[in-house]
């Protein structure tokens, strides 16, 4: 960097480590000649905060002039020889920050690899010798007000469209120019193994979204198909063209262990290198990554939520499959949505986002149906096969039968069928462990987790009872801790309780479970699942993990059981999920040239959602579930915040929640009468407590705007700063895909 451009005056300004959101700002500090040709946006310095002038690490954000440097504390050392981000990635931190109410080193930091992160002790003890007095009569300066991320980054949604719009037509003109026929074909066969071929129905809907990534537009498209009808196909015929063109492709997928199918599906057909993001991976396997994507020596990355922060220079396409999926949202802080953060991005790096779903969510629908995004649709199933024919079994007549047996004998009986076919069978119980309640037969009282108020489950296995939301395990009992009688009840069905009522009706069936106790690691997901595919098994019984991205020709029969456990669920999104579950796995079945079989068992038989989902007519579920919708002003047609409250105390955790209410009904009434807003009264969580914490939340309806996002933000700044709230938590999350 040029020396001369330092001159005293000369700044930067950093976003500080540890530092409270009340106090998040970007700091302004002097750069020393010393470090001047090294110092880059994205690097990490050393720098003296607070009134003691202790040695923190902050990410320099970007650089500004100043006409006075008297006052100003100095840069001590850069902690990298290089950037640990580059500027877009810099930039994408500030956005979060933004949106998510936290600080900008924050979400940093969960972009940065671990292994990266962490700083040598012995780098620290060097910084904490260096000697503060000159700086001790010195006081920062910081810009004060509350809207800074804005202010650096002003209008930049509308100069961003402004911008890339005139870089695409210039794009455009160019690629008219070089995108030949023969150019195309000898560049495909150099990255390809294998030629992928569309039907007429594949092709037209490729026609449409080559159209689409070639053009002008800077809208997200929406790739809906029913399941089974080749949109895996279809987007890697895009990734095709996306990497003749020399573009980088982000491949992202909603859960660990659809990453080894992906990865399967991808080598078939390239012969490229590639990287592998998801949280599985150890520190060293993640730093390697993250290198190879941010040196430029991989051009395309497979993951799950944590690849949307890969570090290419430049985004070329994101593809998201399943994208209504809910893992795709972050549940600890930054309380980031991959999806909005691919936007942004897209937009941002002059790139493309392409979403991907049998069943999308209700928003992204409702925006392909406004035109917001581009739509392409694929409405038959690849080659001859047919959707699979569905059966709603009522659980109320079964039960007539036999009330002990928590499969039906109508199913039990399909199963057989299959078996003697040789063909294959999966299914779905979204409930691990044993049983998953036991109460007192004499007082009533349930056997609860001392750390949540929720009941433990028994594990058969392991002959513990356990805790599904803090993990706390502890010894079976055989007496009731609060009456001391033996009279104890063990009832509710979990798949290992499923798994041995199988193994006692079909003896000689080769069974294969799958759930977060069977799969220890990632290898495990991929090992289970080539072993059904080469047949090993006959039938796979798992929770959501078997309902979704999985391609096994050979299986006829997807069986559903309790189907509508999660319907009357205290969440307004308890129709979508239901609807996209069912649909999802009853999609895994007859996907090959046998037909198939989805049977649905259920104590509501006559429920529209069951039925819908059984037909997979998602076209008819949207129509009713957006009229719901609208009557009751949820998304899409407003947003929800969530302020939630955590602390140890349940007294001071709850007035602190009223409090903030009473704050925010006033600031509201004062101050921002034209925001459009319905604050709901302070309740508590749908968890009461929660790893040994107390638990309230605010919901307020709102659009997440500018206006709004300033105007809670004056709200928190006031609020963090009373010291009374100090051992209570305080975090704010936009469109939770999870009820608090």
């Amino acid at each position: 960097m040029n020396k001369k451009r330092f001159s005293p005056f000369f700044c930067a300004q950093v976003a500080v480590e540890k530092v409270k959101y009340a106090f998040d700002s970007f700091y302004i500090y002097t750069v020393p000649e010393s470090i001047c040709d090294f110092v880059k946006v994205g690097s990490r310095v050393y720098v003296p905060f607070g009134r003691n002038n202790k040695s923190r690490v902050g990410l320099i954000i970007s650089f500004t002039e100043i006409p006075d440097a008297f006052g100003y504390k100095k840069i001590l050392a850069l902690v990298d020889s290089e950037p640990v981000l580059p500027p877009n990635l810099v930039k994408l931190a500030v956005w979060v920050a933004s949106r998510c109410f936290c600080t900008v080193y924050e979400v940093a930091s969960v972009m940065i690899p671990s292994k990266i992160r962490k700083i040598p002790n012995t780098k620290k003890k060097e910084i904490s010798t260096l000697n503060f007095q000159k700086e001790n009569n010195e006081t920062i300066h910081q810009n004060p007000s509350l809207d800074t991320v804005s202010n650096i980054f002003k209008n930049s949604e509308f100069e961003l469209n402004q911008n890339i719009t005139n870089v695409q037509h210039k794009l455009c003109s160019d690629l008219d120019c070089c995108f030949t026929d023969e150019n195309f074909e000898f560049e495909a066969i150099r990255i390809i193994n294998k030629r992928i071929s569309l039907t007429q129905h594949q092709q037209e809907s490729y026609s449409k979204l080559k159209s689409w990534f070639l053009g002008y537009s800077l809208k997200p498209a929406l790739l809906h198909g029913i399941t089974g009808s080749g949109k895996t196909l279809v987007y890697l015929k895009l990734i095709e063209l996306a990497l003749v063109l020399k573009k980088n492709v982000l491949l992202m997928v909603p859960e660990i262990s659809l990453i080894s199918q992906a990865v399967d599906t991808f080598t078939e057909y390239f012969s490229l290198d590639f990287s592998i993001f998801h949280s599985g991976l150890t520190a060293y396997e993640r730093c390697e990554a993250w290198e190879k994507v941010k040196t430029g020596e991989i051009s395309v990355v497979i993951g799950t939520r944590s690849a949307v922060f890969a570090p290419f220079e430049q985004i070329g396409i994101v593809i998201i499959d399943e994208e209504q999926e809910p893992t795709y949202k972050s549940e600890s802080s930054p309380r980031f949505h991959a999806r909005d953060v691919a936007r942004f991005r897209a937009l941002s790096e002059n790139g493309k986002l392409l979403l991907i779903s049998a069943t999308p969510s209700v928003e992204t629908y409702y925006k392909a149906q406004k035109g917001i995004y581009e739509l392409s649709v694929l409405n038959k199933r690849f080659g001859d096969a047919v959707l699979p024919k569905p059966m709603i079994i009522d659980m109320n007549l079964e039960n007539k039968i036999d009330s002990e047996r928590q499969i039906s004998k109508t199913l039990i009986e399909l199963i057989n069928k299959k078996l003697a076919r040789n063909e294959q069978i999966i299914l779905l119980l979204d409930r691990r462990g044993f049983h998953t309640l036991i109460h007192c037969a004499t007082c009533g009282s349930v056997i609860s987790c001392k750390n949540c108020n929720v009941s433990l489950n028994y594990h058969l296995d392991t002959n513990k009872l356990t805790c599904h939301y803090c993990g706390c395990c502890t010894d079976n009992v055989f007496s009731c801790p609060l009456c001391g009688s033996d009279r104890l009840c063990f009832t509710g069905l979990g798949t290992q309780k499923l798994e041995d009522e199988l193994k006692k009706i079909i003896p000689e069936s080769k069974l294969l479970r799958i759930d977060a106790d069977s799969v220890s690691s990632k290898k495990n997901y991929k090992n289970f699942f080539n072993k059904f595919k080469e047949e090993k098994y006959s039938i796979m019984l798992g929770t959501r993990m078997v309902a979704k991205g999985l391609n096994f020709e050979n299986v006829t029969l997807v069986g559903v059981i309790c189907a509508d456990q999660s319907l009357f669920y205290q969440d307004f999104k308890s129709y979508e999920r239901v609807f996209s579950l069912i649909s999802q796995v009853a999609g895994r079945s007859g996907r090959g040239l046998k037909h198939g079989d989805a049977a649905i068992q259920t104590y509501y038989p006559d429920h529209p959602i069951i039925n819908l989902a059984s037909l997979q007519n998602y076209e008819d579920f949207f129509k009713n579930e957006i009229i719901i919708r609208k009557s009751m002003l949820y998304p899409p047609f407003s947003d929800i915040c969530t302020v939630g409250f955590v602390g140890l105390d349940e007294e001071k955790t709850f007035k602190c929640c009223k409090k903030f209410c009473e704050n925010l009904k006033k600031v509201a009434q004062d101050s921002f009468k034209e925001i459009p807003l319905r604050i709901l009264n302070p309740t508590s969580a749908i968890v009461k407590k929660a790893f040994g914490k107390f638990r309230y939340k605010i919901m307020i309806k709102c659009k997440n705007n500018k206006e709004f996002r300033f105007f809670l933000r004056c709200v928190l700044t006031d609020f963090e700063k009373i010291r009374k709230i100090n051992k209570v938590f305080v975090f704010v999350d936009m469109n939770s895909e999870s009820v608090f």
